[in-house]
């Protein structure tokens, strides 16, 4: 199940191509999936995920900055429950706190790259105010991001 993640996220990664003439805002991160792999999968299945993670990363344009949206654990449950998806039903604070330091792992390991956390704990996606400062944020980020590198890329 990674790889198969693994190869639909990087097929849809790869069609942001290089030099960007503005930025480009994804809902997913190249960093989210070895995360996930990190988790769930061990030792030779892990060696292998890795080997084709490094090949598909090749193509993949590099993140200027992460907006990181995270919520207590409480209401991360909670929302897993109302969506009913029964893969999700195993997940528990732990499995969410290791998850939060895989991500943690990822950041650490990739210096340059500017992240922004957002704690969507009382975010509202019905709320048109709520939304509003998410995507002013957001925006915000890019922004600052593509001013003090000079760039004009941005994922995250």
């Amino acid at each position: 199940m990674q790889l198969s993640f693994l190869a639909l996220r990087s097929s849809q990664l790869r069609t942001v191509i290089a030099p960007l003439e503005a930025p480009v805002v994804v809902d997913y991160s190249y960093l989210k999936d070895p995360s996930f792999a990190e988790l769930l999968l061990t030792h030779r299945e892990l060696r292998l995920y890795q080997q084709i993670y490094e090949g598909l990363q090749i193509k993949i344009v590099p993140h200027d900055l992460v907006v990181y949206l995270d919520a207590r654990d409480d209401v991360l449950l909670d929302r897993i429950r109302r969506r009913g998806r029964s893969y999700e039903s195993v997940i528990d604070s732990t499995y969410q706190n290791r998850l939060r330091e895989a991500y943690q792992r990822a950041f650490r390991a990739n210096p340059q790259l500017k992240v922004v956390r957002y704690d969507a704990s009382d975010l509202d996606l019905s709320s048109v105010d709520d939304v509003g400062r998410l995507q002013s944020t957001i925006l915000s980020s890019v922004k600052l991001v593509q001013h003090s590198t000079g760039s004009s890329q941005s994922e995250g």
